[in-house]
């Protein structure tokens, strides 16, 4: 049995008794401890061996990382039109309710990860800052290093920022 944490991108899995293909890898969720994947139905049909999915007709799951799902299938091949058409500006004529409400949460969710990622990322560049600065590296070599001004490292030292 594995986890919702294992699901990938075109696995065919249950989950509490209903069946889905996931339109994306499982991801950590905005909700700490739990993890999001974003759903087909199950029943979706293939085209050649592809499934195509112009609007999100599923649903986004989120559990904990532990909690068990029965993969039936791994490695669908998953063709989403937003994938293919998500540079172009969206269209009034064109753009359906159920794409629109797919990219707005879809892209809130991707800005959510990076910002997430983003302030793990400043967390870690500190630590070795502070550690370059305790190793008397001179404050120019660092901030020429990291991109930053003398002014921040002093801030980063002191515990301002």
């Amino acid at each position: 049995m594995a986890t919702i944490a294992d699901i990938r991108r075109g696995d065919k899995f249950t989950h509490s008794g209903r069946t889905y293909i996931a339109a994306d890898d499982a991801r950590p969720s905005g909700v700490t401890g739990y993890y999001d994947v974003t759903t087909l139905p199950g029943t979706a049909k293939a085209d050649d061996g592809v499934i195509r999915q112009g609007a999100l007709f599923g649903r986004d799951i989120t559990v904990r990382p532990d909690f068990a799902v029965d993969i039936i299938t791994r490695g669908l091949t998953v063709e989403m039109l937003w994938e293919t058409t998500h540079n172009q500006r969206p269209e009034a004529t064109t753009a359906s309710e159920d794409a629109v409400r797919f990219w707005l949460g879809h892209i809130t969710r991707q800005r959510e990860a990076a910002q997430r990622q983003s302030a793990d990322l400043d967390l870690t560049r500190d630590k070795w800052i502070r550690a370059a600065l305790a190793l008397s590296v001179p404050v120019t070599e660092i901030a020429h290093l990291a991109g930053l001004s003398r002014e921040r490292i002093y801030q980063i030292r002191d515990g301002r920022r």
